[in-house]
């Protein structure tokens, strides 16, 4: 097992899920605030919406 996953307490597999997922979310939001940049009025608040809500899903997974 890795230092990573001992420290964080966890297996593989449910790393890999979360941290695969919490990628293609963020690849969305970038997406998206690209597309922002662009065109102001398309969905304003979306990356920052999803990049906090990762924020606060990875501190609760981390107990703080």
């Amino acid at each position: 097992m890795s230092k990573h996953l001992k420290i964080r307490n966890t297996t593989y597999i449910p790393h890999f899920r979360f941290a695969f997922g919490a990628g293609m979310v963020l690849i969305k939001a970038g997406f998206i605030s690209v597309l922002h940049s662009l065109i102001p009025d398309f969905m304003p608040s979306y990356a920052e919406r999803k990049t906090l809500a990762l924020a606060r899903l990875a501190r609760m997974k981390n107990g703080k």
